[in-house]
């Protein structure tokens, strides 16, 4: 072997040694819990928090150079009061960074962590000192890979509404993503991964077991935050809802109003299915929004598809919601159709209805207004005659979502029977239904199955029963219910009257 290459490995090996022996010398004599109080101190004027290191500190050498803490507690700000603590945290750097003043931390894994996050009545919430950018040149480059909570419970406490929820059992992981082409180092890209459980204390039916992933772009120089591959899966109950289940997917994206762009905020490919049982009654819900995008001088989307069942001993409803697009402003949205089907099915009855008509809403005022509604009813069921019901109608619908009114004008059709309602509904305070019904000449015998006697038509038989019970108006009870029904002629168990007036009004 050439004796100079000799020479360099012997030098090599030997400063190796003595780095090694070094290392060794400076973890058996080097006492890191000589340094708490010059933490905590540290904290008290950086954060005016005060710090409580009860457990021992401990150097790690492998599989990286880094530290670990025992248990510790942190005090909300220029308080006393303890904001979190934890069991156990551990800290691994990379140590050639840190000569390029490059804080690289491997990972941050957190133990036992147990804090307490508040929303003040004024609106600020307890961490925002944490959260706020130190004003002072940063002397390194804090860059994070890995970042784990295992066994964490996090308490969320609005003062201004006076919930309290408690999430408990999280697991999180966050792993940093490499940058895309073009994009700067300051841009933050991760993988995030989470399980927990839901409780409200207030109340015990809100227990919900949730499992949420998604990767996370942050840019906090241009303002620009997104949300891509969300998956969030839920299961548990809500207050009269057993066995629920929320499955959401998506994609989410804001970008925060600055000197060269404005706010926009923008959801795309988004679906929500709901389903959950609400006592004897299943019931199922799906949204699907595949884009929609907010600016302060637009709004635009495609088409927004809900639909909805339920189902039960009392029969199944079933419903669809579709806008064929929307346009407008951060004041007020537009579409230019929205659909409404309704399917309802009891025993041997059957009741269908579609609705169709423009939408023009106003956020400012809370107005939602179907300017020109088409109908269509049909209705079927033993106790009718065999073609059953067929219902044409027509008209408009206001509703003023600030006062909770609605007030409707419907014309309609049906047999040779001309209609025409005027309604007023209220949810403020005390519920109530108002309605003036006219109708120019209405013939129930028409109506009922060919089969029976003129003199049985206003009979009970077990299919009217059937159907009384199905019509249930116990919903009504605590509802303030007052109109009037007017009949021109009216033929009804082989016996004609004319001007027929008919008042309802509830107790």
């Amino acid at each position: 072997m050439n004796r100079y290459l000799r020479f360099g490995l012997t030098v090599i090996a030997l400063v190796s040694v003595l780095l090694l022996s070094l290392i060794i010398y400076f973890a058996i004599n080097f006492d890191p819990n000589a340094y708490k109080p010059l933490i905590t101190e540290l904290v008290r004027e950086k954060k005016q928090r005060e710090l409580r290191l009860d457990g021992d500190i401990h150097l790690m050498l492998f599989p990286s150079l880094g530290i670990e803490l025992g248990a510790l507690a942190l005090s909300e700000h220029a308080s006393h009061v303890e904001f979190a603590s934890a069991e156990r945290v551990q800290v691994s750097l990379a140590l050639l960074p840190l000569l390029r003043k490059k804080l690289e931390v491997h990972q941050i894994v957190v133990t036992g962590l147990n804090a307490n996050v508040i929303r003040l009545e004024d609106g600020r919430i307890n961490i925002a000192d944490l959260l706020a950018k130190s004003e002072q040149p940063e002397q390194f480059k804090l860059d994070i890979g890995h970042v784990a909570a295992q066994k964490a419970t996090l308490t969320f406490r609005d003062d201004a509404s006076g919930r309290r929820f408690v999430f408990r059992d999280v697991n999180l992981e966050a792993d940093r993503l490499a940058s895309s082409p073009g994009q700067t180092a300051d841009v933050v890209r991760s993988k995030v991964r989470s399980r927990f459980r839901i409780r409200e204390s207030e109340q015990a039916e809100v227990d919900l077991a949730t499992a949420l992933a998604f990767d996370l772009m942050l840019d906090v120089d241009k303002q620009y935050y997104a949300v891509q591959g969300l998956s969030l899966e839920s299961e548990g109950q809500l207050p009269g809802i057993n066995q629920f289940v929320l499955n959401c997917t998506g994609d989410f994206s804001a970008g925060i109003a600055t000197e060269s762009a404005a706010t926009e905020f923008s959801v795309s490919n988004l679906a929500i299915n709901v389903a959950g049982t609400t006592g004897q009654n299943n019931l199922d819900i799906e949204l699907h929004m595949p884009r929609l995008s907010l600016t302060p001088g637009k709004v635009t989307g495609d088409k927004i598809a809900v639909a909805a069942k339920t189902s039960g001993p009392q029969g199944d409803v079933t419903g669809r919601l579709s806008l064929s697009g929307v346009d407008g402003n951060i004041s007020g949205l537009r579409s230019p159709a929205v659909r409404v089907e309704l399917e309802a099915v009891k025993d041997d009855w059957t009741i269908r209805a579609r609705l169709a008509s423009p939408l023009v809403s106003s956020f400012s005022t809370g107005q939602i207004n179907l300017p020109d509604i088409e109908g269509v009813v049909h209705a079927r069921g033993s106790s009718l005659a065999d073609t059953g019901i067929d219902t044409t109608f027509g008209g408009r619908v206001s509703i003023d979502a600030m006062s909770r009114n609605a007030q409707a004008d419907i014309t309609g059709q049906f047999a040779d029977s001309n209609i025409e309602a005027k309604l007023a509904a209220s949810a403020f305070a005390q519920p109530s239904l108002n309605f003036d019904v006219n109708i120019d000449q209405l013939d129930l015998d028409r109506l009922l199955p060919r089969q029976r006697e003129p003199g049985e038509n206003l009979k009970k038989t077990h299919s009217s029963s059937a159907s009384e019970q199905w019509l249930d108006l116990s919903a009504l009870e605590s509802v303030s219910v007052q109109g009037s029904v007017r009949v021109g002629r009216l033929k009804a168990a082989n016996t004609k009257s004319s001007r027929v007036v008919l008042e309802i009004k509830s107790n």
